[in-house]
């Protein structure tokens, strides 16, 4: 028999409970929940109100424990299975928390929020086809829902499915036009469709509201260079790098020196990036360009032969490590390389005029004959000019 003193007093408490949580004193709450389990008033509601304020001061194993309760109790509370879910989430437990937003689905088909649960928790699985299904069900039952519209492009993203996300990241800035990562979102999209002003506008818009991301500036610049506005992208780079010292931020600020002939500076960035990664190809051979430009002949060879010790079967580095040889007047070593070269990549032209070009200066007439046969088979262009090189000499 309960004593009506008792009733009176277990009343009191989840009448406490319910304000506290309602004011976000959720250390309070728990308190008052606890106090209410330690009187035997064990219900689904006093544990569920618990995982509640527990998973509001973010104690995701606690709550965790305390939904689970509260199921045990009463199998059919939905709130407590999406919350759950919510729980297992936090704790990247991301299949089982998958479960808990189905269970929860079984009970209610049409509750958004354990949609959205269950779409991001197949994302994180990279099941981005069940991602794509949650996320329409989410936003069937909510149209606005930024958030959702952005996580769904985020999936199509994923799936290299560019308009339906360029689509899905739209919808998600029309409806909070100050969300930096779908703006980030979009421009990416966009730029993967060579749709590089839009991209580029995009990308502006995001730096606007995401300042101190590293990646936004970073892809502003990649956006920008790709677009031939190369000074503009060095300010990106620059302020990509003053947020993180970053491999390929120096790489692409090295890259903005070197297509503006700005030679020491690029040879300052593009070394950067080959201390940080030491055995990257685009690195070495990016620094023999630059080396190239500042007539460094000897460091030249020397990082055209480190991206080739990283990339044997790149045609491009041995072309221009031959060049350079032949610049050099080492013509035995010069064709060694570029009969390298074009044993790689059969039609590229440069290294057959290159190759051309030591043929001549050996007197090996018979070679040259057949280069400026082949060069008139690929690229007339460059038949033209090593004639005209032949003509002068």
């Amino acid at each position: 028999m309960i004593l009506e003193s008792e009733t009176d007093y277990t009343k009191d408490l989840q009448r406490k409970g319910r304000e506290f949580t309602e004011k976000h004193l959720n250390a309070k709450a728990i308190e008052i929940f606890q106090r209410l389990i330690a009187v035997n008033s064990c219900t689904s509601g006093t544990y569920y109100s618990l995982g509640i304020n527990q998973l509001e001061l973010k104690l995701y194993e606690e709550a965790a424990r305390s939904f689970r309760q509260a199921i045990d109790l009463d199998p059919k509370l939905m709130e407590a299975h999406h919350n759950l879910g919510v729980a297992l989430f936090e704790l990247r437990e991301f299949a089982n928390s998958g479960v808990c937003f189905r269970d929860a689905l079984t009970i209610n088909p049409a509750y958004g929020p354990a949609w959205y649960g269950l779409g991001v928790s197949c994302a994180k699985q990279e099941a981005y086809e069940d991602a794509i299904i949650a996320f329409k069900n989410a936003i069937e039952s909510r149209p606005i829902w930024p958030e959702a519209h952005f996580n769904l492009g985020a999936a199509y993203d994923r799936l290299g499915e560019r308009d339906q996300a360029i689509f899905s990241f739209r919808r998600a800035v029309e409806q909070k036009p100050d969300y930096g990562e779908a703006f980030y979102g979009l421009a990416i999209n966009l730029g993967k469709t060579s749709r590089l002003e839009e991209a580029a506008q995009a990308l502006r818009r995001s730096v606007e509201l995401l300042p101190g991301s590293f990646q936004v500036h970073h892809a502003l610049g990649v956006a920008l260079f790709k677009a031939g506005k190369y000074r503009e992208a060095l300010r990106e780079y620059s302020r990509a790098l003053e947020l993180r010292k970053d491999f390929a931020a120096f790489l692409g600020l090295g890259k903005a020196f070197l297509r503006l002939r700005e030679f020491e500076e690029a040879e300052r960035a593009v070394r950067a990036a080959v201390e940080l990664t030491p055995d990257s190809f685009e690195a070495h051979y990016t620094l023999g360009c630059v080396y190239d430009g500042l007539a460094k002949s000897e460091k030249a060879i020397d990082s055209f032969r480190a991206s080739i010790k990283v990339d044997p079967l790149s045609a491009e580095a041995h072309c221009n490590l031959g060049r350079i040889y032949g610049i050099e007047g080492r013509y035995a070593e010069a064709i060694e390389i570029l009969q390298n070269a074009v044993r790689l990549d059969p039609q590229l032209a440069e290294a057959h005029y290159n190759l051309g070009l030591c043929y001549f200066f050996v007197g090996d007439e018979q070679r040259l004959e057949r280069e400026l046969q082949k060069l008139s088979e690929i690229d007339g262009r460059s038949e033209a000019r090593l004639k005209a090189v032949i003509e002068t000499k």
